[in-house]
């Protein structure tokens, strides 16, 4: 599988077909390897067993540039090319197109068989220990509530915000690493694999004693594919419930081992590269952090000399926030910021449109999960919700529902609106840079503040004015400069690699289900 759009694969393999007659064709470079940029070119080598004329290969090349492909796609001849060219090639490249056997045959499920997912694995439920108030501690056995599984777009579970105690631990289900878990309350028919030991509630199925003949990769994209279709099974009014007898009985259709076993890794691969985004991006995120810190809460910044500033002796005054050095100033958000405001719920939505940002869109690692939004059409984004439409570089907080998560906005999300549990802070960019605004919120010093003004009612909420109150320091401009200096690269790694993520979860959910129900099939 290649780093292409999935509507693009029906144009390149219509232009092989058409001129190639016999043989195979590699890609590789940077689409193969999953380093591209949106507009990066797609590399094509030909192999015909044969040098390829100057005609045939201007051919392919003027269908390409005559296609309606967003980016250049550069073909060379295998057969015509240096030993040293062919061995980088051959040390990372693909099949794309090969004439002794397509890589994609369409219909044809011959092989597959429809089974209960009840006869193919083991179906219990989790338990609770109660009340578990009781049992909740704040260290001890990861537990594993709905939440930990909504806040991140992971194929694994791999740290709780929950704890019990050990003698809550007998009273649950311990589960190992590898376990494949499903949701069957609340939020119904989400898979997670468990990355660590941990025990599960009654509000999660647990998945075991798989058969040999079916792979739990390929049952966790199973149960992604299925999701909406067994969801719909769940009882209850106040709140959905998935029974393991209706899981039981669901019937699914399976595949042979060893095209299971390619299907998955199709779908790892791409799963796989988020997660090692999501890491490198956890790192950036942490190099970043302590620059903060170590700048605006130690006050270590570099001195004129470059030095400590507060090791060094560096003059510091008294503030209402504490100590802070000579020169700067305590201000509020609500005087940096342009506007602050909140949306609205709009009388309508739509299947697409405008992207419309709930608080169940803002991941715990601060972007947003575009494969779950809600759309609005343009009359109600611009005029019922105009004064809310996001803009580049404003931060979304919480402040109903789950409090206090934010988000960063990136152009790659807009257009965009959002409801009344969210604010919309605007920094002023000629006074100070919304990374810092950003950095202060990931230093959780707003924390204290927003919960001390929390407005009681059915739900706990935050007022704008609580946002607005919001005290930061506000350090002198060059060292803000500096400041800027440090980060802005780092930033612009962590949101290029965010934006990657988000394509990449795009071609994987638009492939997902052609592969899943045999509408392509992988030889």
């Amino acid at each position: 599988m290649i780093s292409i759009p999935y509507n693009d694969i029906e144009i390149i393999n219509k232009i092989l077909s058409d001129n190639i007659k016999s043989g195979k064709v590699y890609a590789f470079g940077s689409r193969y390897k999953w380093t591209n940029r949106e507009f990066s070119d797609l590399d094509l080598a030909i192999d015909i067993n044969r040098k390829m004329s100057i005609n045939e290969i201007e051919n392919l090349k003027y269908n390409f540039e005559e296609s309606n492909l967003s980016y250049r796609v550069d073909v060379i001849d295998y057969n015509n090319i240096t030993d040293e060219f062919k061995k980088i090639i051959d040390s990372g490249k693909e099949i794309i197109y090969n004439t002794e056997g397509a890589q994609e045959i369409i219909g044809n499920k011959e092989n597959w068989q429809e089974v209960r997912l009840g006869d193919i694995c083991q179906i219990n439920r989790g338990a609770s220990p109660r009340p578990i108030q009781k049992y909740i501690a704040d260290k001890g056995m990861p537990w594993v509530k709905i939440s930990d599984a909504t806040s991140s777009n992971s194929r694994y579970i791999k740290t709780t915000k929950e704890f019990i105690d050990f003698s809550g631990v007998s009273k649950s289900v311990k589960i190992d690493v590898g376990t494949l878990i499903l949701s069957n309350s609340g939020t119904t028919g989400i898979p997670k694999i468990m990355g660590i030991e941990a025990c599960v509630h009654d509000g999660w199925i647990i998945i075991s004693n798989i058969n040999k003949n079916v792979l739990k990769e390929f049952l966790y994209y199973e149960f992604l594919y299925i999701r909406n279709s067994i969801s719909n099974l769940a009882t209850g009014t106040v709140l959905q419930n998935l029974k393991t007898d209706i899981v039981k009985q669901f019937k699914i259709n399976l595949p042979p081992l060893e095209e299971q076993k390619k299907i998955a890794s199709i779908l790892s691969s791409l799963d796989d590269k988020i997660e090692l985004n999501n890491c490198m991006n956890k790192i950036l995120e942490e190099t970043a952090q302590t620059i903060f810190k170590e700048w605006f809460i130690n006050f270590n910044f570099p001195n004129e000399e470059g030095k400590p500033y507060k090791k060094s002796g560096g003059k510091m005054i008294e503030s209402e926030l504490g100590e802070i050095p000579d020169g700067w100033e305590v201000t509020t958000l609500e005087n940096i910021s342009t506007i602050i405001t909140k949306g609205t719920t709009p009388k309508k939505f739509t299947l697409q449109g405008i992207n419309y940002i709930k608080v169940e869109n803002i991941l715990d690692n601060h972007s947003i999960d575009k494969s779950k939004l809600s759309f609005i059409d343009s009359e109600t984004h611009n005029n019922l919700l105009k004064r809310s439409i996001i803009k580049e570089k404003d931060i979304l907080f919480s402040i109903a529902g789950t409090l206090a998560k934010f988000a960063f906005v990136t152009n790659n999300i807009l257009p965009a609106n959002t409801n009344q549990a969210i604010a919309i802070i605007r920094v002023d960019s000629n006074i100070i840079n919304p990374l810092f605004v950003f950095n202060f919120f990931l230093a959780d010093l707003h924390k204290e503040h927003c919960f001390k003004n929390l407005q009681q009612s059915v739900q706990p909420n935050l007022s704008l004015t609580t946002i607005r109150n919001l005290k930061l320091i506000f350090p002198e401009s060059k060292i803000l400069k500096k400041y800027e200096d440090s980060i802005l690269h780092i930033f612009y790694k962590i949101y290029r690699n965010i934006e990657e993520n988000q394509k990449l979860a795009g071609i994987r959910d638009s492939i997902l289900p052609k592969l899943m129900s045999g509408e392509i099939r992988i030889k």
